[in-house]
Formats: C-alpha cells, structure tokens, sequence
C-alpha cells in the first residue's frame, strides 16, 4: 500500500460526508474523551511519583537519569502527538486523506501505550524506593 500514491481528492470531507447523527456524534465524543483521559493519566502518574518521591526516605533520587531521559522522552512524545492528532480533526474538513489519519492515529496509540507504560513502570519504582 502506497500511502503517497494516495489523492486526497479521491476522499470526500468528513464535513460533506453526510449529516452528522446523533450516533456518530457519540463516536467522536467518546474518542474525543478517552484521548482526554490519556492526557491525564500519565501526568497524573508523573506528579504523584514526584510527591511520593519527595516524600520516601531512601536515598535522593530512585530513577537513573536515563529513567529520567526515557519518561520526558515518552511524554512529550506522547503529548505532541496526540495534540498533533487533534489536527486532523481540523484538516479533515478541507484535506480527508483518511489513510495517512489512520497511519498517524496507530502511531500516536503505540506512542501513547508506551508512554503509559512507562510512566506505570516508573512510578511503581518511585513508590518501593527500589
């Protein structure tokens, strides 16, 4: 499958693509909400890592600086891409390359699957002061 070779024109705009029902509205809000969830998740594992470290004694710091390298590097991964995503929310309208969306969205997900076992395996590792 050659993605280049695709023609956006040959796509219709998901703004012409018919009426928006009440059902595919649901859809996109729903996905709309868990990519939301996934914004919090990971930050939310992120703070509450750093307030237990602060608060464990053990020695100053549990993760490597290359546990620390790896977890700025899978979240802000992770939060370009989603927010990146959010674009072809945008572009759809006017550029409905439909492939190259479904491309981006599998990469944002194996991304954000990363990311979120990162932050998890990390966070475990904050908490046991291992």
């Amino acid at each position: 499958m050659d993605l280049c070779a695709c023609n956006p024109s040959e796509w219709i705009p998901r703004g012409e693509c018919g009426p928006w029902t009440d059902t595919w509205i649901s859809v996109y809000m729903t996905g709309q909400l868990l990519i939301v969830t996934a914004y919090l998740f990971i930050p939310t594992i992120l703070m509450w890592a750093a307030y237990i470290e602060e608060r464990v004694e053990r020695p100053a710091h549990a993760l490597t600086d290359h546990e620390r390298k790896v977890a700025r590097l899978s979240a802000g991964l992770f939060i370009a891409m989603c927010g990146l995503g959010h674009m072809e929310g945008i572009v759809a309208f006017v550029w409905p390359h439909y492939p190259t969306f479904a491309v981006w969205h599998m990469l944002t997900g194996i991304v954000s699957w990363w990311a979120a076992l990162v932050a998890a395996r990390l966070r475990a590792k904050v908490v046991a002061g291992i």
